[in-house]
């Protein structure tokens, strides 16, 4: 069961659509793929590294994972401890190069071992709800979309914000949301889109419309602390943090703040273990947690969902998997049910990839 050999390399997963929010546009989503390889089976990982979030690149995380090599060849597969301490000690500092290795390791030993990840991580139920994004997008065509989601049976919306065109355009797309889909409820995501005061501005528009929402995402720059808990104080509805929450030390810092009412935790943003503490840390403070997605596959889904369920994430925003075009050959533990995700008992690992 000895490793023979790791591998990395860039891998570029085309999106069904431009995908725009405040930081940037994507039209592809560029992951990294992981491989560890024993003569018995090969451990599949994949990361998306998003430089705004973590300041990582596909580049930097390949140099990364790829320097870490010489490390794992001759360590034992079977061996999972160990294997995750020498991922964390080769790649502690890069989040999503970290969340990427960790994911082959856990996979890799998966396999060996026969083990059910959700099993593993304590999880129970067998299925949860998930929202799904509207990008920034015109109204007409927000509106479109909304109306195609309710008739695939999701009845919880998150819409970003904070179009570069202005506010006004930000309320009309929320506007187009809630003719198409009267019924849903909403998730507002600004990605860092304003200044604290714009914000406020921002939500005393949106109440004044009685709009169905659940919290407010990230409304301010991911530094701004003081201005995330300025925001909480004066908005009616919850205040999540997403970027400013991207280790156990800054779940701390912001609970111990009373600056949010929820964190987003990201595989993606803190690596498998530092999402597992954070999720830890909020479930003992009574902070309410969203398990949440960078523009990942399947693989990186498989994943927070397995965690999520187990360590009882209160919300789930796990929807990237269906923003990009299927993935030739690829078999995850989970499929999708109208706004369920449900999980397949008995499949080893995150995953496979064929052809």
């Amino acid at each position: 069961m000895r490793i023979t050999s790791l591998t990395v390399e860039p891998w570029t997963l085309p999106l069904l659509a431009p995908f725009q929010i405040a930081q940037r546009t994507a039209t592809s989503a560029n992951n990294v793929k992981v491989e560890l390889v024993t003569e018995q089976t090969t451990g599949l990982g994949a990361c998306a590294p998003v430089f705004y979030v973590t300041g990582e690149s596909v580049d930097s995380v390949v140099s990364a994972i790829s320097g870490a090599a010489p490390t794992f060849v001759g360590l034992d597969g079977s061996d999972l401890p160990s294997l995750l301490a020498a991922a964390k000690a080769s790649c502690g500092t890069q989040p999503a190069a970290l969340a990427g290795l960790e994911l082959a390791i856990y996979d890799l030993w998966a396999k060996l071992n026969g083990a059910d990840m959700k099993k593993h991580f304590g999880g129970s139920i067998g299925s949860v709800v998930t929202d799904m994004t509207i990008p920034i997008v015109d109204a007409e065509t927000a509106e479109r979309s909304a109306r195609d989601l309710a008739a695939r049976g999701f009845d919880t919306l998150k819409v970003k914000v904070g179009d570069p065109n202005g506010l006004q355009a930000d309320l009309d797309r929320i506007d187009a949301v809630r003719r198409a889909s009267p019924k849903a409820r909403l998730r507002i995501d600004a990605n860092q889109g304003f200044t604290p005061l714009g914000a406020i501005d921002f939500i005393n528009r949106v109440a004044a419309s009685d709009a169905p929402i659940d919290f407010i995402e990230q409304p301010v720059v991911k530094t701004d602390f003081v201005g995330l808990k300025t925001v909480r104080e004066q908005s009616p509805y919850p205040v999540f943090a997403d970027e400013a929450c991207c280790t156990p030390e800054h779940a701390r810092a912001l609970i111990d703040m009373n600056a949010v009412d929820g964190i987003v935790v990201k595989l993606m943003k803190s690596g498998l273990s530092g999402a597992i503490e954070i999720l830890q840390i909020c479930r003992d403070s009574g902070i309410k947690t969203m398990m949440g997605c960078m523009l990942e596959s399947g693989i990186g889904i498989a994943a927070a969902l397995a965690i999520g369920i187990g360590y009882d994430a209160d919300l789930f925003d796990l929807d990237s998997h269906q923003l990009l075009a299927p993935v030739q050959g690829l078999s995850v533990p989970f499929a999708c049910r109208d706004n369920l995700l449900v999980w397949q008992d008995g499949f080893h690992g995150w995953g496979t990839i064929t052809g």
